[in-house]
């Protein structure tokens, strides 16, 4: 038997979605028990529930990238309300951080560098204002204005404050912005 890593619904081991919140299988963390679980088989347990991304084949990275790349591009593009938890933040930084460095390894090929260079323009204005909105949502989860990321203008330690508010675990209650991400996405 498996469960969801993020509402704890018990699942079979061979269903894709959770039948409780409908999180994908794979990107739900689902936790193993029973026989697999004591033989040492199944999914590797961390200390710290939502950290294992359990990433064990290009599906569940395409997985992953649809649901914190894509779902915040093209459906969350500039929602400036609510809260955003660490781990969205983050993995949208980690994609978007990926494909930088491809656009800029393609751009520098002599010959097709040009195209690319204007495609990692025009990829640059199309991720601008979702990446804006994504990190007002985070800074609202950790019951701070979104106005706060005019620090990012302090060039180096404006930086590092933000980033460090970033890396902060939001606030474990309902705040100003709104209820909290995590409790929402377990059904609590």
């Amino acid at each position: 038997m498996a469960f969801c890593g993020e509402c704890g619904k018990q699942m079979e081991k061979d269903e894709k979605f959770c039948p409780n919140c409908g999180k994908a299988a794979d990107t739900a963390g689902t936790s193993q028990t029973g026989q697999g679980a004591e033989s040492g088989q199944g999914s590797q347990q961390t200390s710290s529930p939502g950290l294992d991304l359990n990433v064990s084949s290009m599906e569940d990275v395409i997985a992953l990238f649809h649901e914190y790349f894509l779902n915040i591009v093209l459906k969350k593009f500039a929602l400036f309300t609510g809260r955003a938890r660490r781990r969205e933040f983050w993995m949208f930084t980690l994609f978007n951080f990926i494909i930088g460095i491809i656009m800029a390894i393609l751009s520098a090929i002599p010959i097709i560098g040009g195209i690319f260079t204007f495609v990692s323009w025009v990829y640059s204005l199309a991720v601008f204002i979702p990446s804006i909105a994504l990190s007002v949502r985070r800074l609202h989860d950790t019951n701070r204005s979104g106005f706060k990321l005019l620090f990012l203008l302090i060039p180096i330690v404006g930086w590092i404050i933000v980033i460090v508010w970033a890396a902060q675990e939001g606030m474990p209650e309902d705040n100003q912005y709104g209820p909290n991400p995590k409790a929402v996405s377990s059904g609590q």
